[in-house]
């Protein structure tokens, strides 16, 4: 929460640091410079676009999540198929 945003609040926590470092001047954290800032970017894309979904279809089914495992919505998958889906993201994980 902050009085600063326009809703005062922001969510998602790579938009949360980089709103804070660019906020409080973190360079360390997330540089200035284009170069050094796309390589941060990149490594926050691949957390959220290719391994927060594999995490998330390897653990939401345990921790009893009722979406098939990490979706969010509603599947007709068979059974067998969310589980082999979860099996698959836990092995990529590894």
């Amino acid at each position: 929460e902050d009085k600063g945003l326009p809703r005062g609040v922001l969510w998602e926590s790579c938009a949360i640091m980089q709103y804070l470092a660019n906020k409080h001047g973190l360079d360390k954290f997330y540089p200035k410079a284009p170069a050094r800032r796309a390589m941060v970017d990149s490594a926050m894309f691949y957390l959220v676009g290719t391994l927060y979904p594999y995490v998330a279809r390897a653990t939401y089914p345990a921790l009893g999540f009722p979406q098939y495992a990490g979706e969010v919505g509603h599947s007709d998958a068979h059974p067998e198929k969310k589980s082999e889906a979860q099996k698959a993201a836990a092995a990529a994980i590894a």
